[in-house]
């Protein structure tokens, strides 16, 4: 699990076989001295730069992208997810300080102003809104105050799923980290948080390696952890 959630994967090297094959001893190899080589094939896996037989590999990958064998680590997740929060931040930063689009549109229904006229028109209106005070015209004169795009606005709001989705990486309520869970919390108890915390967090790393240490058995084996035995000790 320190593999698994600092580093994104876990390898095992399997140094002695049971007489029907599967592994009786595997050894856990530090994540920051294997390599995988994802250029031909097959990956290929190198400790200390030492090719190790594949059949001898045991890798269990946190969260994996397509197209790669190798996992991502829930910060590695949370920084992707973080690298478009910023990406939002800054758009939001520019938009306010640039002015993406015109605040406010003034035209005139019965000319075309020269450049001159223009800028005079504009200037005033700029005082007006300046101090807060109503723009006087006449009745040649449509005034529409712009807001943001329907397809901006939907960029912005995504800038609130960052949380939420951080959270759901974790396995924890989102509600925990500023998120929004969709549902109101009515009441909380140290055992139906334990059971929470056994269920959302616990468990899909648990499950993982449940799935993966049963494959290296034969059936009808398998591996599965006692959980209900913790959460009676509390």
């Amino acid at each position: 699990l320190m593999s698994l959630l600092l580093h994104g994967n876990a390898y095992g090297w399997v140094v002695a076989r049971a007489g029907d094959g599967t592994p009786s001893t595997v050894v856990w190899l530090n994540p920051e001295r294997v390599e995988i080589d994802e250029s031909g094939p097959l990956p290929v896996f190198r400790f200390n730069g030492r090719q190790l037989p594949s059949q001898d590999v045991k890798h269990i990958p946190a969260y994996a992208m397509p197209g790669s064998v190798k996992g991502l680590s829930p910060i590695g997740v949370c920084s992707m997810l973080g690298d478009t929060g910023a990406a939002t931040q800054r758009m939001m930063r520019d938009w306010f300080a640039g002015r993406g689009i015109p605040g406010v549109t003034l035209k005139n229904a019965e000319k075309t102003l020269t450049g001159v006229e223009a800028e005079a028109v504009s200037e005033r209106l700029r005082a007006r809104l300046r101090t807060g005070q109503p723009f006087v015209h006449g009745k040649d004169w449509d005034i529409d105050v712009m807001s943001l795009p329907a397809d901006d606005a939907g960029f912005v709001a995504s800038a609130k799923l960052n949380a939420t989705q951080v959270a759901t990486i974790y396995g924890i309520p989102p509600e925990m980290i500023g998120g929004e869970s969709g549902s109101s919390l009515t009441y909380s108890t140290v055992e139906l948080n334990q059971l929470n915390f056994a269920a959302l967090t616990l468990r899909p790393w648990l499950a993982k390696l449940e799935q993966e240490f049963s494959s290296w058995l034969q059936q009808p084996r398998f591996v599965k952890f006692n959980v209900d035995e913790e959460l009676h000790k509390l």
